[in-house]
């Protein structure tokens, strides 16, 4: 399926791709390529930009990618998202492809070599909240940022990270856990796409299957 995006720089077309839970394991040479070439681009166009979920988890506790994560995690407030939609352009130049958008649920996707970047865009909500992609976060994390070295570069992680961190994770975050994933973390969202996209195609099949039958 083709959808296209509407950003200052004109139309921008993308082909949907597929992201099906539990399938793979990250490759951690490609996403290192990967998150470089996204930061080059977004500290050019002065975007900032934060790790978050998983990615932030292994920056802070291994200072490397987790092994058994499947992708990149990065969140951006989304009063720069148009912002963000207007280099998708200079994105695709180096690779990073669109693979998917979800406006409403403020998850936006790119995809090279098979691995994949995932922002989540948080918007202000009540009583010092912000909110994306099914999470709810304090402000004060999202909003005070300060560097780490990761992956021979500097990044940008919320203030505070340990503390974020047990709230979404648990009081034992520092110990190594498979597929096991935080209270607040976008899991929520990705689990709901793969319910409804699998849904569908099961409607389909069996849509097609009665009309053969006559039923």
């Amino acid at each position: 399926m083709i959808k296209k995006i509407e950003t200052n720089k004109g139309l921008y077309s993308y082909e949907v791709k597929e992201f099906i839970l539990g399938t793979k394991r990250i490759d951690k040479e490609i996403s290192k390529e990967n998150l470089l070439a996204f930061r080059k681009c977004f500290n050019e166009a002065c975007i900032p930009f934060g790790l978050i979920y998983g990615t932030l988890l292994g920056a802070v506790r291994e200072k490397d990618f987790i092994e058994h994560d499947e992708d990149t995690d990065i969140f951006v407030l989304d009063i720069h998202r148009k912002k963000v939609l207007d280099i998708l352009f200079e994105l695709k130049e180096v690779g990073l492809v669109v693979g998917r958008y979800e406006a409403d649920d403020d998850l936006l996707s790119f995809v090279k070599d098979g691995e994949y970047i995932d922002i989540y865009f948080f918007k202000d909500a009540p009583f010092g909240k912000m909110r994306g992609s099914g999470s709810v976060i304090e402000s004060k994390y999202l909003k005070n940022l300060v560097e780490i070295e990761f992956l021979g570069a500097s990044f940008c992680i919320p203030q505070n990270s340990e503390v974020l961190l047990e709230k979404i994770y648990g009081h034992d975050w520092m110990i190594p856990k498979q597929n096991v994933k935080g209270v607040n973390f976008g899991f929520y969202l990705k689990t709901k796409f793969f319910i409804r996209d699998n849904f569908k195609t099961l409607f389909k099949i069996i849509s097609w299957s009665k009309k053969k039958l006559n039923v």
